[in-house]
C-alpha cells in the first residue's frame, strides 16, 4: 500500500506559503504544525471508522459442516461502516 503521509501531500500546498513567508525557520515550524494536525485528523477518523466497522460489522453463514456452520464478515458491511461524508 503506498499511501503518502501528511507532509508528502500537504507539500505541494504548503509550499505556496514560501511566497509570503521569507523567513525558512518560521515555514518550516508552521509546515510542521499544519503536519501534525493533518496526522492527527487522520487519526481521529481512522479511530473512528474502526469503530464504527466493529460495532457494525455483519456476518452471513455461508456453509456449514459436522462441526457448525462456517460464518463470513460481509466486506461491505465493513467499507461502508463509515461514510466519506463524515470528514469534513
Amino acid at each position: 500500500m503506498n499511501i503518502p503521509t501528511a507532509e508528502d501531500l500537504l507539500t505541494n500546498n504548503i509550499d505556496g506559503l514560501r511566497d509570503f513567508i521569507d523567513d525558512d525557520d518560521i515555514f518550516y515550524f508552521y509546515k510542521g504544525v499544519i503536519c501534525e494536525f493533518a496526522k492527527e485528523f487522520a487519526k481521529l477518523h481512522v479511530a473512528a471508522a474502526l469503530n464504527e466497522a466493529a460495532e457494525n460489522s455483519e456476518t452471513k453463514a455461508v456453509d456449514a459442516d459436522m462441526y457448525g456452520v462456517i460464518w463470513e464478515v460481509e466486506l461491505d458491511s465493513i467499507l461502508n461502516a463509515y461514510p466519506f461524508e463524515n470528514i469534513k
